[in-house]
């Protein structure tokens, strides 16, 4: 299935980098005898994160004399950037 670039899944979006997210990282200054945390980035947490937006994909087939239409979310994008 085709989707415009912006949109990922969520295994997709697990690889990028949300620099909203931090993670405290101790660190121990020798020469200072000071223990302190630095602030990395993390990655992307997706469908956890309250600005994941869904993209609703329609689908259709046909079974026997009936036409189904199925509404799929498998993708979405950060809300944080605005609409793709």
């Amino acid at each position: 299935m085709s989707h415009h670039p912006s949109f990922l899944t969520e295994e997709q979006a697990h690889t990028k980098i949300c620099p909203h997210i931090r993670l405290g990282v101790p660190n121990y200054d020798m020469h200072n005898d000071q223990v302190g945390i630095t602030y990395v980035p993390d990655c992307c947490i997706a469908s956890k994160c309250m600005a994941w937006r869904w993209v609703s994909q329609l689908s259709r087939h046909v079974e026997g004399d009936r036409q189904i239409e199925n509404i799929r979310n498998e993708v979405g994008y950060c809300g944080l950037a605005g609409k793709p």
